[in-house]
């Protein structure tokens, strides 16, 4: 879980620095693969990949017990929703942050029916945090859209348990690391 907030993304997400990462999470699944897809697509696209790729991404759940600041239907925030810019949301992040800040509900850029998200400044605030599903993406090339398909499971005959494999931390993605709430939790 610490990985989001040390190994930033080298020029930030929409609401960090470079010099310091976040806990972003999502309200429902869907918005949480919509995050996740942007930002694996852009990375393929800026190396002009043309093959197939397919990569592990595990859904965490986690609980939030603070008070955030809430950007949704405030319009003159709207700034900080580019879908192409994170400069606005960036400075707006930064001073949240100087002044004390939990961390910012906005909604999603990228998955707009029915996406909000949190971007979670404080790791102390991100509370029982434990694996949701797993699922393949898979994208024909750099510019497909992705598909989401739930990962095989295969018995664990040490335990006796069903486990997801292989087990991929979503946090090692750093500052992109999304994950939806556990019912009953609080933002």
């Amino acid at each position: 879980m610490n990985a989001a907030f040390t190994y930033a993304h080298p020029t930030g997400s929409r609401l960090n620095g470079p010099e310091r990462g976040a806990w972003y999470a999502a309200f429902g699944l869907e918005t949480s693969q919509a995050e996740v897809a942007y930002r694996r697509a852009k990375e393929l696209q800026e190396i002009n990949w043309s093959h197939p790729e397919v990569f592990q991404y595990v859904e965490y759940l986690a609980d939030f017990r603070a008070e955030f600041h809430d950007i949704r239907k405030q319009p003159d925030f709207s700034d900080c929703l580019s879908p192409d810019s994170y400069a606005a949301s960036q400075r707006l992040a930064q001073l949240l942050l100087q002044r004390g800040s939990a961390g910012i509900i906005y909604p999603s850029v990228r998955e707009k029916k029915h996406g909000d998200c949190i971007s979670c400044f404080r790791p102390a605030l991100v509370t029982n945090v434990h694996r949701g599903a797993s699922l393949d993406v898979r994208f024909e090339n750099a510019s497909a859209v992705p598909t989401f398909v739930l990962a095989p499971k295969t018995q664990d005959l040490a335990q006796g348990t069903n486990k997801t494999l292989p087990e991929v931390m979503l946090a090692a993605y750093s500052s992109n690391a999304i994950a939806t709430f556990s019912s009953g939790s609080r933002a």
